[in-house]
């Protein structure tokens, strides 16, 4: 089994915070595949650039959607990286994910339990054939099917205010940890799970933290105790863009020291934000319903 780490881009440009990620896998002499459907701009020499139809092509998308491509560039990258289980070996890591250490895998599998049916997908490996794989790849190879683990309020909640249960019209997590975690819980193997500060030192609540100054943090230790580190893109983007920082991290924050040991250069590529209000509080609602 190789421990090659992939992830995908879909989009012209990477931010500091994309390149980050990959420079930081790249340093610790894993060097990241990168897979996108578009041209980059200014391509970093640090990443091994693919044709992400290798893994997910029109063909796929058009017999199961109808389209090249889901208009939602999360979900379509939960879709992919199902897809990746399963005609690849590579460890899935998302695009915001910083490398502390080598990423491998035990026995084929790598992925943290947050809590019982919701595995974060940000890391995540799979053997190709394992029963959880096979059912991830049923569930994203349809549309308008309702999601098996959803409660009887949570599909009136999504009947009432959307009406649709294609994959576009669910809330981000639906296709990714929600399912995640239900298959692989379903079939048993949560049991091959990583303890989760090794995967997730810091909450997605703590996420501020990173941008604070000055830092908390002490990377030598962080390196010590775990193998990711996530940096919490859609969090960080709207602080830095709404917050009047223009894209880039606080001199002296965590996220800055980062840039600085890895010499990206956040002024020459500043990141946007990209998620919308509505989308937000449409997951904030059918969170509710499921609790």
């Amino acid at each position: 089994m190789t421990n090659t780490v992939a992830t995908l881009w879909i989009g012209p440009q990477l931010s500091w915070l994309e390149r980050l990620s990959l420079k930081s896998f790249h340093d610790i002499g894993q060097t990241p595949i990168l897979y996108t459907y578009d041209e980059i701009e200014d391509v970093p020499d640090y990443v091994d650039l693919r044709d992400a139809r290798e893994v997910m092509d029109e063909a796929f998308t058009q017999t199961y959607w109808g389209k090249d491509r889901l208009d939602d560039p999360r979900i379509h990258s939960d879709i992919f990286r199902v897809m990746l289980m399963r005609k690849t070996d590579h460890i899935w890591v998302d695009a915001d994910i910083y490398a502390l250490q080598p990423h491998v895998t035990t026995k084929g599998y790598l992925f943290a339990v947050r809590k019982k049916n919701f595995v974060p997908n940000s890391v995540i490996r799979t053997p190709r054939n394992s029963p959880a794989t096979l059912e991830m790849e049923n569930f994203v190879s349809q549309t308008g099917v309702r999601p098996p683990w959803w409660s009887d309020l949570q599909v009136k909640t999504q009947e009432d205010l959307v009406g649709d249960f294609s994959f576009e019209k669910l809330p981000v997590g639906v296709t990714g940890p929600e399912a995640f975690g239900y298959f692989l819980c379903e079939s048993g193997e949560d049991s091959m799970a990583t303890e989760f500060s090794i995967l997730n030192p810091v909450m997605a609540r703590h996420s501020t933290t990173l941008i604070a100054t000055p830092t908390q943090y002490d990377l030598a230790e962080l390196r010590r105790r775990s193998m990711s580190m996530h940096l919490y893109a859609s969090g960080i983007r709207r602080r830095l863009v709404r917050q009047g920082m223009n894209g880039v991290p606080p001199v002296d924050s965590f996220l800055e020291l980062l840039c600085r040991a890895h010499r990206i250069d956040p002024e020459t590529h500043p990141i946007t934000h990209r998620d919308s209000k509505e989308s937000a509080q449409l997951r904030r609602k059918l969170y509710r319903a499921g609790k």
